[in-house]
């Protein structure tokens, strides 16, 4: 990230590194994640330099997509219309800056458009405009936009809902996933339990973490015959509709079982802490094998400054984004520095790195 950051702050969203050029496309909501991983990886290593990457990186995007509406709102705007997920996770964003005060009108608006959009059938609304597409990425969107609610209760901000909105909008997002369930809607809303239950100690929010933890790890690929660089990854042969498998998208669910591990841990649930802690060391191993280390990955790239520690979409896919280094950042960090749950006894989950199973290891041990 560093590496590819210009003055302005920005980072290329998409690169091709055998080509040696950026690509035309953009995604706000990806590109706000780059911001937050920034910040979560400056508080960790207390790297002034990191923090002040991250905040002009945020800077920028706000600059270029943050804007007011007439109601006192304020949304992001991209040329397909305005989000309810990216106005969730500029949220996030901000939320992680720890001198968020430079951005609080921002934050404000921001709150109140997602405000704007909560609703008691659907738990939330997912488009600001064009309303044509009200309703698309719902698994996405209802996630970001009550984690940056249940972030907001817990880290106590003013213009925070009550828990009780928050557990309504839980409740409602929890009924329509086991009408329909979809994997994108797991980490996100992983996420949102453990901040809730951190706030509020509700075993309901515990409990659902592992219900749809549960449900996604028969998604990770392992014993399938698969070859060995494949390994680790999370991908549904006989349901592509699910989507294809991608660094981000393994990396988002790391980001996940991060949290639920965290949560199994302080709770005294070893069952669930096991298992977790597998698919964690078998994701991060996937996570490697993406990753441009060496000479030995960047033997055929001319720039390779631009792109050592990336990510690889697939091992037959070279193409980078920046929110798989992003979700693999933000999954990273919360393994070194898990969720605090209040009254419970923390736990250190950073032997995770260490205990990558062999193939063969994994094979005897089911």
């Amino acid at each position: 990230m560093l590496h590819n950051q210009v003055a302005d702050g920005s980072l290329p969203y998409k690169y091709w590194p055998s080509r040696g050029s950026q690509s035309h496309a953009d995604n706000a909501i990806r590109r706000f994640l780059g911001s937050l991983a920034m910040f979560r990886l400056a508080e960790l290593r207390r790297s002034s330099a990191l923090l002040e990457a991250a905040r002009r990186n945020l800077q920028y995007s706000l600059d270029r997509y943050f804007r007011p509406t007439t109601e006192g709102c304020g949304v992001i705007v991209e040329r397909t219309g305005a989000k309810l997920g990216a106005a969730a996770v500029a949220g996030l964003a901000i939320l992680a800056h720890p001198a968020r005060e430079e951005f609080s009108e921002q934050l404000a608006m921001l709150s109140k458009a997602i405000e704007s959009l909560a609703n008691p059938e659907l738990g939330f609304r997912t488009f600001f405009f064009p309303r044509s597409r009200d309703g698309d990425n719902w698994n996405f969107y209802s996630g970001e936009a009550l984690l940056f609610w249940a972030e907001s209760v817990r880290q106590g901000l003013p213009h925070a809902p009550s828990v009780e909105r928050c557990t309504a909008a839980f409740q409602r997002c929890r009924a329509r996933h086991r009408q329909k369930r979809n994997p994108a809607f797991v980490p996100w809303h992983t996420q949102a339990c453990a901040s809730l239950y951190a706030t509020t100690g509700r075993q309901e929010f515990a409990d659902f973490a592992f219900e749809i933890s549960d449900w996604l790890l028969p998604m990770q690929q392992w014993d399938d015959g698969l070859p060995p660089d494949l390994a680790g990854r999370f991908y549904n042969p006989r349901r592509p509709d699910f989507g294809p498998p991608h660094a981000a998208s393994t990396g988002a669910y790391l980001e996940g079982l991060a949290d639920a591990f965290a949560l199994a841990r302080a709770t005294g649930n070893h069952a669930h802490a096991a298992r977790y802690e597998r698919a964690l060391a078998r994701g991060l191993r996937s996570l490697r094998q993406l990753q441009f280390r060496g000479d030995e990955d960047t033997f055929y790239i001319f720039r390779k400054q631009r792109v050592l520690g990336a990510l690889r979409t697939e091992v037959y896919d070279n193409s980078i984004r920046i929110d798989s280094a992003a979700h693999a950042l933000l999954a990273a960090v919360k393994i070194l520095q898990p969720l605090k749950f209040p009254s419970l006894q923390p736990t250190s989950i950073r032997d995770v790195y260490t205990k990558v199973p062999s193939s063969q290891a994994a094979s005897d041990s089911g």
